[in-house]
């Protein structure tokens, strides 16, 4: 399940909802070991304020911890 998750960011919910998000990145999976994370890196100088992942599998995807790392 934990495979082809693409993650998507956006300055407001709007742009989220109408397609007019970034691609920040896409996770292929799966992971090596059940208990390895997955991590999306997203390229340099992306911005936004809201996240959306996009599971194009027609299971249930369950996040348990989602962390987001920013250098500024």
């Amino acid at each position: 399940r934990n495979t082809n998750i693409t993650v998507l960011i956006a300055n407001s919910l709007a742009a989220l909802d109408t397609n007019q998000a970034n691609v920040c990145g896409h996770y292929d999976g799966p992971p090596v070991a059940p208990h390895n994370q997955g991590r999306v890196k997203c390229a340099p100088k992306s911005t936004g304020k809201y996240v959306k992942f996009l599971h194009k599998i027609n299971n249930v995807l369950n996040m348990c911890e989602v962390s987001f790392y920013s250098k500024m």
